[in-house]
């Protein structure tokens, strides 16, 4: 049954629909942002697609959800960011979401339309890198003398008492085996670092190199790692799994979060550091993003805070803008995408 607030959105939307000048055109929908400019999109497009296509489409571009929904009704293919929950309704369009994984979406909203994504792999590597760059920071202490160095001090203090934690000789203990999990262990692996994995994937379950921890072995996978690296996917199971009983079985030194923030119990989290000087925490990701900066994370001596930038899909906007046009060639052509 539709609900009220539903009909009365979609009699709105009927009413303020933007005319598309042509009913034949093949109909595409970009919502621009500070990142994906009008510009970027028009320079790219202007010399990626060829004079037939660009016949064949009607492009509008939009930077109000207001626009993007009254658009959205009978566009074709769309370049969207919004969980699509005010859209559920609607169905039977091929939207490419540009971001890392779909736990953003409206899950209705994913049943009743095709979800496109972009080819991810250089977003992966990135993420990796990211967590290698960490690991060997914080082994070294550089993340003190940085500190240090912007406070104009000649500081070799907190390099040479804490010690140097040889990288080789950690045990790195990755969480989730998807495509950002096994980037990760790649990464390490590549390195000469032995990797341990806990995940419910199937397919690590018969990688016979790797040493395996299921979910169910949580907590000994987490006493037996130098380092964790927290790389799952955010669903039901996931959403909260660390809360301090759990933290508190965690024998790492290092902890990395490139999954979500919600992983997490904040505030357990927050605790559990207060209560462990010894243990660091390297957090992308949050709960609320940004961080406001009353964020109690800001301010624990034992904490890093980067804006989500380890694997930030603006550093591969033209990587994206081009994915999205080569699957309009194919929607075109009508070839699968």
């Amino acid at each position: 049954m539709i609900r009220l607030k539903d009909l009365l959105l979609r009699l709105t939307l009927s009413f303020f629909r933007e005319r598309w000048k042509s009913e034949s055109s093949f109909k595409v929908l970009i919502q621009v942002t500070p990142v994906f400019t009008q510009e970027k999109w028009i320079k790219l497009i202007s010399s990626n697609l060829n004079l037939n296509q660009l016949d064949q489409v009607e492009i509008v571009f939009t930077k109000s959800r207001f626009g993007y929904l009254k658009n959205f009704i009978h566009s074709n293919y769309c370049f969207q960011f919004g969980s699509g929950k005010r859209l559920k309704l609607y169905g039977g369009k091929d939207i490419y979401y540009p971001l890392r994984g779909q736990d953003g979406l409206n899950q209705e909203f994913k049943v009743n339309n095709r979800i496109l994504s972009p080819k991810l792999d250089l977003v992966n590597k990135a993420i990796a890198e990211y967590c290698l760059g960490m690991a060997i920071i914080s082994g070294r202490n550089l993340h003190l003398i940085m500190n240090s160095s912007q406070n104009k001090e000649w500081n070799q203090k907190p390099a040479i008492t804490k010690g140097y934690q040889e990288l080789s000789k950690q045990k790195i203990g990755v969480l989730g085996y998807g495509a950002v999990g096994k980037e990760v262990i790649g990464m390490f692996e590549q390195n000469g670092v032995k990797v341990a994995c806990c995940s419910k994937s199937r397919e690590l379950q018969i990688k016979t190199n790797l040493e395996y921890y299921s979910i169910d072995q949580l907590e000994q996978f987490l006493s037996t790692i130098d380092i964790l690296i927290i790389a799952v996917s955010l669903n039901n199971q996931t959403r909260g799994m660390f809360s301090r009983p759990i933290l508190d079985k965690l024998n790492a030194r290092l902890l990395i979060n490139v999954s979500r923030g919600e992983v997490f119990l904040e505030s357990d989290l927050q605790n559990w550091l207060q209560d462990n000087p010894e243990a660091l925490a390297i957090l992308d990701v949050f709960s609320l993003e940004p961080l406001p900066r009353s964020s109690k994370f800001y301010s624990l001596q034992n904490c890093i805070v980067t804006p989500h930038v380890a694997g930030n899909i603006g550093l591969f906007r033209e990587n994206i803008i081009l994915d999205f046009l080569d699957k309009l060639k194919d929607l075109l052509e009508k070839k699968p995408c």
